[in-house]
């Protein structure tokens, strides 16, 4: 019954750190990218949960191997998929680290059409990119994101950005806006 209690325990144990951590950087990465929106908190916990999360899965990875041993081989089952869930934990942390270092590179731009026309065309261009945002009908939004250029290596206060252009296409003209300097991971 003990070695029950204890297989039950890390196995929650297991499951909790990876679908909170999980959890707290898919709703992050949903503000940014559909929404265009900052969630400087989630951040934080997820950089708190990191450290709370490493050792309580070491925890449920101790007791896990600990139910193993003392059951062998009356618990191989359950326990080497228990033993897998944990062990998920790592290379999940791994992939969401690397995510998170791609997604805070970018820049989000939220566009919203409030011209009087039906439909607009976007377009986003820089001196290293031209991407198309495609149509947008009047009153509705679109959340484009894009790599900044730095045109300076400096790590000094303000870098220099390279400038992106907004270009607007309605069927009777085409305007270009210049847009505000969109540093790496702002919204």
């Amino acid at each position: 019954m003990e070695s029950k209690v204890i297989y039950i325990i890390g196995t929650t144990l297991g499951a909790l750190t990876l679908t909170v951590g999980t959890g707290i950087f898919l709703i992050w990465w949903a503000a940014r990218d559909w929404f265009a929106v900052s969630l400087m908190n989630f951040e934080v916990y997820g950089f708190f949960w990191i450290l709370i999360a490493t050792p309580v899965a070491l925890i449920a990875l101790i007791l896990i191997l600990y139910t193993l041993g003392n059951n062998y081989p009356k618990f191989l089952g359950r326990t080497l998929g228990s033993l897998v869930l944990i062990l998920i934990n790592f290379p999940a942390l791994l992939l969401i680290l690397e995510k998170l270092s791609d997604i805070d590179s970018r820049a989000y731009v939220n566009l919203t059409n409030r011209t009087k026309s039906d439909i607009i065309e976007l377009t986003l261009s820089a001196s290293t990119f031209t991407q198309e945002l495609g149509t947008l009908d009047r009153d509705k939004s679109v959340v484009a994101d894009f790599h900044p250029l730095y045109l300076n290596d400096r790590r000094e206060s303000v870098p220099l950005v390279d400038t992106v252009l907004l270009l607007i296409r309605t069927q009777e003209k085409q305007y270009e806006t210049i847009l505000p300097d969109a540093y790496k991971g702002s919204c």
